[in-house]
């Protein structure tokens, strides 16, 4: 993998919400033609949670995101993206990162044609102030699917995935994961549209092995990578989702996602895989609904609202490292959120767009089993407010 480019730089953000006159608005009427066929983005975004830690610990702190991205067109089915983001906290400051990257997105085929074809790419690298560099790391995506319309209401596709990250400053092992996965979307009785995936995944695991006896430092023991050996975790998941209007100025989305590890039953890790900035963060197997509804009845302004619960089980936890691994417990998890949005788009003459926004989220999440992991039983209010101009 490539190694980080650049030295973090410092932003100050000062997020605001602007009304334009009507004039200005109407404007987004004019045609705008672009010869070079790039389109520059900046965005300024600030935000406070009373829970940054994702834990009971309760940490606050506020936070600045100034971001670039530049698009480019170099012929119709291609956007080539060069983006750059630096956020900034104000208590936590060693949080404080930077990344910046390249995208590439391609959709060779025609929209008439019954075969459609996509390939998508992402680099980025992310750095962070001296506290939480052992987090540096590179991250590579890549996705590639085909598709047929059956009917001009029914489609099907399948493709592959591949997602890496590298880390640069520690001998913490990259984590690489490989998917294939296969979907439908149709549409029934008029408006009602349902779209269902499922797929299987490889990943890579870095693991203590539950014959482990105590993990004991002591030289030439001076690391637990010691005790890791190296895995493959395997998992599939199935998810199916419904959306239709409500009316003409008001949409409904609901989703269910169910994923199931395959093995690992004998696989542990150290509690801190499970913490806010781990890689390991987002491994667990369990399932998902969300509900959300986006509506247009105030005059130009977009609103949306949703719910969502999670119920989760994580791989099997070494919290106590003073006791022998073999007793090691997985952690579940139930968690419950609630979030309400506000955009008001406007259009400039030339094809500029200001788009401001505005978030607000709710978050109660609960362990459910033994009093080792009472750490994750907490509550999070999290406020966003920001824009983008696109010009």
């Amino acid at each position: 993998m490539l190694k980080q480019l650049g030295r973090l730089l410092g932003a100050a953000v000062i997020v605001f919400f602007v009304n334009f006159s009507e004039a200005a608005s109407q404007s987004k009427q004019l045609e705008y033609y672009n010869p070079l066929d790039l389109k520059l983005e900046f965005g300024l975004t600030g935000g406070y949670t009373n829970n940054l830690q994702a834990d009971s610990t309760d940490v606050k702190d506020s936070y600045t995101t100034s971001s670039i991205k530049l698009k480019m067109y170099p012929i119709s089915s291609m956007e080539l993206a060069f983006f750059w983001d630096y956020t900034y906290y104000s208590k936590l400051y060693s949080l404080s990162s930077l990344s910046k990257g390249i995208s590439l997105t391609l959709i060779p085929t025609k929209p008439e044609s019954r075969f459609s074809a996509y390939l998508s790419g992402h680099f980025s690298g992310r750095t962070y102030k001296r506290g939480f560099s052992e987090y540096d790391n590179n991250s590579f995506n890549l996705i590639a699917s085909l598709g047929y319309k059956i009917l001009p209401t029914w489609q099907m596709r399948s493709g592959v995935s591949f997602k890496s990250n590298s880390y640069l400053l520690t001998d913490t092992p990259d984590q690489n994961s490989y998917e294939i996965f296969a979907g439908t979307n149709f549409t029934l009785l008029g408006n009602n549209s349902f779209d269902i995936e499922g797929g299987y995944t490889k990943t890579d695991l870095s693991y203590i092995p539950d014959t482990t006896q105590f993990l004991i430092l002591r030289p030439p023991i001076t690391s637990y990578d010691y005790f890791h050996t190296r895995g493959e975790l395997y998992s599939y998941y199935f998810s199916p989702r419904y959306s239709r209007p409500l009316g003409s100025k008001m949409g409904l989305s609901m989703t269910f996602h169910h994923r199931h590890f395959s093995n690992g039953g004998n696989a542990v890790v150290l509690g801190t895989a499970l913490n806010f900035i781990s890689p390991w963060a987002d491994l667990y197997e369990g399932n998902t609904f969300t509900i959300s509804l986006k509506t247009i009845l105030v005059p130009k302004m977009i609103i949306s609202t949703g719910f969502g619960y999670w119920k989760k089980a994580f791989l099997r936890t070494m919290v106590l490292t003073s006791y022998a691994v073999k007793y090691a417990e997985k952690r579940y998890d139930e968690q419950n959120r609630l979030y309400f949005t506000f955009e008001r788009p406007i259009y400039y003459a030339m094809g500029s767009i200001l788009k401001p926004i505005f978030t607000i989220e709710f978050t109660h999440n609960n362990t459910t089993t033994y009093s080792m992991f009472n750490l994750y039983d907490y509550n999070n209010i999290t406020i966003t407010a920001g824009l983008t101009y696109e010009f």
